[in-house]
């Protein structure tokens, strides 16, 4: 048996939960059989998925960008609020992206952390963009270079953003391109350091049964999908994010489109700094603005 450091006395669990569900975590194919276990694991009910009583709470003007904070009621607790931000010369619809902030530790704040208000940005905001986002608000600087032939909506999201990038690749088809950044690895990979790290939102339950972690993110190939990998990330292991690359090309090839799937490594740790996310915005403009065409 071996022994794992983050389950110490429970490392026997792994042997039991393979010899229960017969050997490793399964492979789950692209595709509706497995979109339609993702949606039973998230518990999705039927009916299309809509925000409620949306409101526009304030608008304001910053430099080139217009902003308006938006806010609407998922049918039970506070409500939630997004800032949308738009070219001020901007004429005519343009592509979308959604832009979901990390998890970090730091819950209070959402929003303020990749995207600049009316308001000025609260110290710990900041202080979050200087060591994850190279210093900068990236929603602001996404959505400050127009595009043409609008094709869609796309979502980028760092760490717990990007596991709910993967979650929206998943479930949803107006999702036209998506990008996950710092937040993939097989299972597997986790073992034996980087397990208390994560949470329920990087484990939904009852999911391993069924299929990995990249199988959940590859379910829609050939939909386009962009993973960023930090090679020294504190939160996964090489092998883990590795073999996770391998699996999603996999996958992609699987769906008859490798070009779908993109995974780009960077040198550092955890974060989503300007040439990671300048590169994101690239391939993002590609699918969006009509370049290339999604399969």
């Amino acid at each position: 048996m071996s022994d794992y450091q983050h389950l110490g006395v429970y490392s026997d669990l792994v042997r039991v939960a393979r010899a229960r569900h017969g050997g490793p975590v399964p492979a789950a194919l692209p595709g509706p059989a497995t979109r339609a276990l993702v949606f039973d694991t998230l518990g999705f009910g039927g009916g299309e998925e809509a925000p409620g009583d949306v409101r526009v709470e304030q608008r304001w003007r910053s430099g080139d960008l217009l902003g308006e904070e938006l806010s609407w009621s998922v049918g039970f607790g506070p409500r939630t609020h997004a800032y949308l931000l738009k070219p001020a010369d901007a004429e005519g619809p343009l592509p979308g992206v959604l832009a979901l902030h990390s998890h970090d530790g730091l819950t209070y704040y959402g929003k303020e952390k990749v995207a600049d208000g009316p308001a000025e940005a609260p110290p710990v905001a900041t202080a979050l963009r200087a060591r994850q986002y190279g210093g900068r608000a990236f929603a602001d600087d996404l959505v400050s270079r127009p595009d043409v032939a609008p094709r869609g909506i796309g979502c980028v999201g760092l760490s717990g953003g990007g596991a709910r990038a993967a979650l929206l690749q998943a479930t949803c088809e107006k999702i036209t391109a998506a990008v996950v950044v710092g937040m993939m690895s097989t299972y597997d990979g986790l073992l034996d350091r980087h397990v208390a790290g994560h949470g329920w939102l990087f484990f939904p339950a009852t999911w391993p049964r069924h299929g990995d972690w990249p199988d959940l993110a590859a379910c829609r190939a050939p939909s386009p999908l962009l993973v960023q990998y930090n090679r020294n990330d504190q939160l996964f292991s090489p092998a883990g994010m590795r073999a996770a690359h391998d699996r999603l090309t996999a996958h992609y090839r699987h769906a008859a489109a490798p070009g779908g799937y993109t995974g780009q490594f960077f040198d550092g740790s955890h974060k989503f700094d300007m040439t990671m996310q300048q590169a994101a915005f690239a391939w993002l403009r590609q699918y969006l603005a009509g370049v290339i065409r999604p399969a």
